[in-house]
């Protein structure tokens, strides 16, 4: 009996190909698809970010921290720290992030407004000029 390497099926002895799945008999595709030189580890599935200097990190939660201070900061104002947290952690990501950009953009576009916004509000107040003092 000859046993396939790809699937596992006894095949009659003299057959060239598998009688189920058709894969040549003495060659497997599965063991092909792998190099010996390259070590495979499951720490390296699915991840990206800067792999060449070891970091496996793509900031999803800076950037998702970002965003949420950002949008806390641009809707709860008087929030300065909140806000420039958002800007700050929003950089961090942007910069770094690979798959997260945009949630970084969002944290460090709205923390921004939300402090030009905050400072103008309290330039008015200051003033006497504001609606909500």
């Amino acid at each position: 009996m000859a046993v396939c390497n790809n699937c596992g099926h006894d095949n009659a002895d003299g057959k060239v190909f598998c009688e189920n799945c058709g894969s040549e008999l003495g060659t497997s595709k599965i063991l092909e698809q792998y190099s010996v030189d390259e070590p495979f580890s499951a720490s390296t599935v699915g991840t990206t970010g800067n792999v060449e200097n070891g970091n496996y990190n793509d900031y999803k939660t800076i950037c998702l921290l970002a965003m949420i201070f950002g949008i806390a900061g641009f809707l709860i104002n008087p929030l300065y720290l909140v806000s420039l947290a958002g800007i700050v952690l929003g950089i961090i990501g942007q910069i770094n992030s690979v798959n997260y950009k945009t949630w970084a953009m969002v944290g460090w576009i709205c923390g921004g407004v939300s402090i030009i916004v905050q400072f103008f509000f309290d330039l008015f107040c200051t003033a006497g000029i504001g609606f909500f003092c």
